[in-house]
């Protein structure tokens, strides 16, 4: 009977054993299992953060071409300005030109009414 009692220890100290290595396993698989997580993760935000960067930069180029182009026409838009005050003075010719010419339209309305009327008396004394 005193065998008994060891082969029960001996049993359970075996299965002890076996469940040790059984847990062993189980911990290093999860383990790695969570590892490879972590690595997917930190590989997916590292993939994140390169492509976040890549469009900062794409964005900055973009900006830069807006701002040589806003500066350009800046330029363009000074340069029209000047074109412009400097013709202001032809402008105020051709206004008076214009208005030069509404008077000599009058002044030949006026006389071509005058001389409608001449002609009238003329024909009115010419049949006397």
């Amino acid at each position: 009977m005193t065998d008994q009692p060891e082969a029960i220890v001996a049993s359970q100290e075996g299965m002890a054993d076996q469940n040790g290595d059984t847990l062993s396993s189980l911990s290093k698989d999860m383990f790695e299992k969570l590892g490879a997580c972590v690595s997917h993760d930190l590989q997916t935000s590292c993939q994140e953060y390169a492509l976040l960067q890549r469009m900062n930069e794409v964005a900055q180029h973009e900006c830069e071409t807006m701002q040589t182009s806003v500066r350009e026409a800046h330029g363009h838009m000074d340069t029209i300005q000047q074109q412009y005050a400097e013709m202001q003075s032809k402008f105020a010719q051709v206004d008076e030109l214009c208005s030069g010419i509404d008077q000599l339209n009058d002044v030949v309305q006026q006389l071509d009414t005058y001389s409608k009327q001449l002609e009238t008396r003329f024909k009115e004394i010419s049949r006397r």
